[in-house]
């Protein structure tokens, strides 16, 4: 009888597409790791996180407020949730997870380092992708994880310096998510309280007036023809994520015959979705793009309103709820706006010369945060790039 023989399968040959360094390492993630058995806790030993009790609960996906008298981990460990996006922590301090987090650590830490084994799974995550996308798996097995194949060098001296290096990386990053969190949450105090009159100015003391959306802005349709060749077309997203820009669109793909012209500083209406706030204000480089009959325009008029101060009150709650009401209708296709109701909605707004001083506030305050999210995408960039040459032995550390 012929000896039957298992095959892994085709997608756990994935390996390498550069030169292993001579001192390095190959091996699969089974002859370097174990798996930690894990305890199910039933729903009444759970805590709030304002009763203070002690260690903290990792869910699925990231770290939820749940705590708990008792804990299951404490040390360094691994874990990575077996849903489609594999997300992955790497924790040293008490606590406990859900059953569908896999919990795991190096069998010896003198031959592997943990923090190392942890950023060089955080490198690999485009393997549970391929898994996803080619094989359409619903979970990550135990045997899905120890398959990986990872490289790392003999020296645990390299290894450490090479953790320190991305740590220091990853800690920056952390730290600059934690203060683009408060500096969101600081912008959205701000908004409420200046836009709703609840904190004025210290030297503006006039009433505020009651307005009709006629009185601040006119009806501004600019029609052109449709072009025969691709064009610049322009949509408003749901959900406050201002215009979404298709730069070669096909004239073939839109039955009208006329389009509209879309000016810097007009106010830009989704009428089939403005109940979910799609509105935005164009900006510069939306200037000169099309849109359909679908997205009216309208221009400020400036001495009542200004484009600055209305790019803030448009993303309040209040105007989302005012939209909503004027878009009758229960199914969500056809729940469209009536432009007439839109100019008889009413906002509360100050004179113009106080307009203009909040939105030097609020532009400030998004200043500083742009300024925060440009500094995160370039720490991120740099982390990729780090991983990329110090992972996979293209650049060496000093021993």
């Amino acid at each position: 009888m012929q000896k039957q023989t298992i095959t892994k399968p085709w997608y756990k040959f994935i390996t390498h597409l550069w030169e292993i360094p001579e001192d390095w390492i190959s091996k699969e993630l089974n002859e370097v790791i174990k798996f930690m058995p894990k305890t199910w806790r039933p729903a009444t030993e759970w805590y709030p996180y304002w009763l203070e009790k002690k260690y903290i609960f990792l869910k699925s996906w990231e770290w939820d407020n749940l705590y708990t008298d008792k804990y299951d981990f404490d040390w360094e460990y691994i874990s990575i949730w077996d849903g489609w996006s594999a997300n992955i922590h790497y924790v040293n301090w008490k606590f406990w997870v859900s059953w569908h987090n896999y919990v795991f650590n190096s069998i010896n830490p003198n031959i592997l380092n943990n923090s190392l084994l942890y950023h060089y799974l955080f490198f690999r995550k485009n393997h549970w992708w391929i898994l996803y996308k080619w094989v359409w798996i619903k979970n990550i097995s135990k045997t899905d994880i120890e398959w990986i194949k990872i490289w790392f060098s003999k020296s645990l001296i390299e290894q450490q310096k090479i953790a320190k290096i991305l740590n220091t990386c990853y800690n920056q990053i952390e730290i600059t998510k934690q203060i683009i969190q408060k500096i969101e949450l600081r912008n959205k105090w701000l908004q409420l309280q200046l836009l709703n009159w609840k904190v004025r100015l210290p030297w503006f003391s006039e009433k505020w007036h009651t307005l009709e959306l006629d009185e601040c802005l006119n009806y501004s349709p600019r029609p052109v023809d449709k072009p025969s060749e691709n064009f610049f077309a322009l949509w408003v997203r749901s959900h406050w994520k201002w215009l979404f820009h298709k730069n070669d669109f096909d004239p073939e793909d839109i039955a009208i015959d006329i389009l509209y012209e879309v000016k810097e500083d007009d106010l830009i209406v989704n009428i089939t979705f403005a109940w979910e706030q799609a509105i935005a204000i164009a900006n510069k480089k939306d200037d000169g793009w099309l849109v359909s009959h679908r997205f009216p325009t309208y221009t400020f008029k400036l001495d009542k309103a200004i484009h600055r101060y209305f790019r803030y009150l448009i993303i309040q709650k209040k105007f989302k709820y005012m939209l909503d009401q004027i878009s009758p209708g229960w199914a969500w296709r056809n729940r469209v706006l009536s432009k007439k109701d839109f100019l008889k909605l009413e906002v509360k707004i100050p004179k113009v010369e106080e307009q203009k001083a909040i939105a030097d506030v609020l532009d400030k305050a998004t200043e500083q945060l742009n300024e925060y999210k440009e500094k995160l995408a370039k720490l991120e960039l740099q982390k990729k790039g780090l991983m990329q040459q110090l992972l996979t032995g293209k650049t060496r550390v000093k021993i």
